[in-house]
């Protein structure tokens, strides 16, 4: 068990578009849609452990596989639970590498 929480570094993040198509068409006053795109975030850390998230759909999922693999680099290698950190580094030191 000590293994396990002393190695929680990312070892891998995969994005997993999917698209969901729905039995019955869904209409109301904001969208009227058969389906659904979302995009699935795997991360697995070196001891092992996976978790699994969803990213948001404010975007198109080819739009989002890209923001996401565009952050890739500031998470890998990094404790899971220094999500601050990442954070900061993030929006601190990636913004000058968005427009590259």
């Amino acid at each position: 068990m000590t293994t396990v929480l002393n190695n929680r570094r990312i070892a891998e993040l995969e994005l997993i578009p999917v698209n969901i198509h729905y039995a019955y068409r869904e209409k109301s006053a904001i969208v009227s849609r058969s389906g659904i795109t979302e995009t699935l975030v795997k991360v697995t850390l070196e001891n092992g452990l996976v978790g699994w998230g969803e990213a948001t759909r404010c975007a198109d999922a080819g739009t989002i596989v890209a923001a996401l693999t565009a952050m890739r680099p500031f998470f890998t290698g990094r404790d899971v639970f220094q999500d601050e950190a990442m954070h900061r580094d993030l929006w601190v030191r990636g913004a000058g590498t968005c427009s590259r």
